[in-house]
């Protein structure tokens, strides 16, 4: 065994020594790295980089494969997100063992350096190099809480969204109720009334609404002010008359999300 190669050896440790061994005396001897597949890598990139002890390339890679999916997404759209993906498994797959080969070296160049005994310099390569289960947890771990967060930053908006929307069904449905009692005393006295009670509606508000009344011929709900309605808001319903004298109540909102409205409101 050449002391290269035993340096090699105490770099790699035990964990797929020979195929790394083969690859990298394959790469001196052709004097340079260059492209071989990996499958770990191409499938689990960011847990092999740590578990071989790569940990500022591992969490590189983190940065560059997100911006790589942005700017593929940028370029090609709809389908960018499969080419990112392809891309994201294609290029560690290939570099991979080149990015190994000179990690190892490197560790190698600082073992030599620090001592000129033989068996000091492998010591000091198998404390440093070899690979590191618990590293990968630890990134499992981490990447965990990335993924979390992601997922939080797009379920929770959805799910105020969601709740919002619901509040606002209620509200209108209330006021929908107002009209119908409006209507029905306007069509027997041919005018409105000055407040909700002359019509013979009591209501009795959710705790998310402030309010319902009359402002001249408009209904007018109002939303209570905090969770997803900061300023407030308010659904309205104002009675309108056609060119061919029909009357109807339209519905219009104020202050509130659009996501969260009834279709007859927006």
């Amino acid at each position: 065994m050449s002391d290269r190669e035993a340096l090699y050896r105490a770099a790699i440790g035990p964990k797929n020594q020979d195929y790394y061994l083969s690859r990298f005396l394959a790469f001196d001897e052709a004097g340079k790295a260059g492209p071989s597949w990996n499958w770990p890598a191409a499938l689990l990139t960011f847990f092999w980089f740590i578990y071989r002890r790569m940990w500022a390339v591992g969490f590189a890679y983190l940065v560059a494969a997100n911006l790589l999916a942005w700017i593929i997404g940028m370029i090609f759209g709809d389908i960018g997100p499969l080419i990112a993906l392809i891309a994201q498994v294609a290029l560690p797959g290939m570099y991979a063992n080149m990015l190994y080969h000179a990690h190892c070296n490197q560790k190698i160049e600082e073992a030599l350096a620090a001592g000129t005994d033989p068996a000091y310099q492998l010591g000091v390569l198998e404390g440093k190099g070899g690979t590191s289960r618990s590293g990968a947890i630890i990134g499992f771990v981490l990447l965990g809480f990335v993924v979390l967060g992601m997922l939080a930053a797009v379920a929770i908006p959805q799910y105020q969204t969601y709740v919002n929307k619901a509040k606002v069904a209620e509200a209108a449905a209330l006021g929908r109720r107002a009209v119908e009692s409006v209507e029905a005393y306007r069509r027997q006295h041919d005018e409105l009334p000055a407040k909700l009670v002359e019509a013979g509606f009591i209501p009795t508000p959710p705790l998310h609404v402030y309010g319902i009344e009359m402002d001249g011929p408009a209904m007018v709900v109002t939303i209570r002010q905090g969770a997803g309605f900061p300023d407030g808001g308010r659904l309205i319903w104002e009675l309108t008359e056609s060119p061919d004298g029909k009357t109807a109540w339209r519905c219009r909102a104020q202050r509130l999300p659009v996501p969260t409205l009834p279709e007859d409101c927006r």
